[in-house]
């Protein structure tokens, strides 16, 4: 998808990409987690928003559950059969947002519904 909307509108309209695995140990190299947003590329409402820093703990618990998202068939979970395809890797994304509101842009049949929520 990133490559998609890159070439479509620009990279400057791309969240920016902190990090990309698909073995979470790699997390444990990131500098700092504050202000990251970690899930998965192949499922949905899985996520990690991270506005402070985790401690260690935290840290092995996202990893953990970072290894669970890895292993999730979301399209026989969900029946999303649009995620059959995608190879299954953990994204890091910078935080864009205040931590107070959210802006959600869905893409449905070639139709843009935007959604904010506060």
């Amino acid at each position: 998808m990133r490559e998609f909307i890159a070439e479509k509108i620009g990279n400057e309209y791309l969240i920016p990409l902190v990090h990309e695995t698909t073995d979470p140990t790699t997390l444990n190299s990131l500098p700092c987690w504050k202000g990251t947003v970690i899930k998965p590329n192949h499922a949905s409402n899985m996520v990690e928003i991270l506005l402070e820093e985790p401690d260690a703990l935290r840290k092995q618990q996202i990893i953990h559950d970072c290894y669970r998202w890895l292993k999730t068939d979301f399209a026989n979970e969900a029946r999303e059969i649009n995620y059959r395809y995608i190879k299954p890797r953990i994204l890091v994304e910078k935080y864009i947002g205040d931590g107070k509101f959210e802006y959600v842009l869905q893409v449905i049949y070639n139709r843009c519904c935007r959604r904010t929520s506060m």
